[in-house]
């Protein structure tokens, strides 16, 4: 993407969440790539308007600005209930980890907080790329977390767009998942 366009509207989306209304998500998701596309220098968060106290969700607590993005105050990953509910009177809202960035920005990011990630990739990459590379590469790179060791280290660029109710759900752990087929009546599905 870097090489074709640096200026290139990327959307990162995980793969492990459910949405009822749809349109309302990629309306949210268009409302932040223009967002982007204004100011490349951003990164845009969707954050997800609550439900509930939800103790299992990480949190964005936003400062309030009036505009349709809002500057990141703080991340909270996994509150305890007293936590949760805090955050829910305050106006947080649930991270959803939907990103939208210039290609550029987020490899700006990358070199400020986490070089120890990027320079083995751009040295796979640009001097000798080949699938086997980049699998043995995976390999050996330390953990890192997107929101923590990313994110959280360049909040000066960070802003999140709040999405209207649209059913989301994270059905990232095998609980939620169990939860959610349960509800939709797919729990055959899960046994299969």
């Amino acid at each position: 993407i870097l090489k074709r366009d640096p200026y290139a509207t990327v959307v990162l989306l995980p793969s492990d969440h459910h949405v009822d209304d749809e349109e309302t998500l990629l309306e949210s998701v268009q409302a932040a790539a223009a967002v982007v596309k204004a100011r490349p220098d951003r990164i845009v968060l969707l954050g997800i308007s609550p439900e509930r106290a939800e103790t299992t969700y990480g949190w964005i607590q936003p400062r309030s600005t009036g505009g349709a993005t809002h500057p990141v105050e703080r991340f909270v990953e996994k509150p305890d209930a007293l936590a949760a509910d805090e955050l829910l009177q305050s106006g947080a809202v649930w991270n959803s980890f939907v990103t939208v960035a210039s290609a550029k920005t987020l490899l700006l990011s990358y070199v400020e907080a986490l070089p120890e990630i990027l320079e083995p990739f751009l040295r796979e990459l640009v001097v000798k790329p080949s699938v086997d590379g980049v699998d043995l590469l995976y390999e050996t790179l330390p953990a890192r977390d997107f929101s923590r060791d990313l994110l959280a280290s360049v909040p000066d660029r960070l802003e999140v767009l709040v999405v209207p109710p649209c059913g989301w759900t994270d059905r990232g752990t095998p609980e939620r998942l169990r939860e959610f087929l349960e509800t939709h009546g797919n729990l055959a599905a899960l046994s299969a």
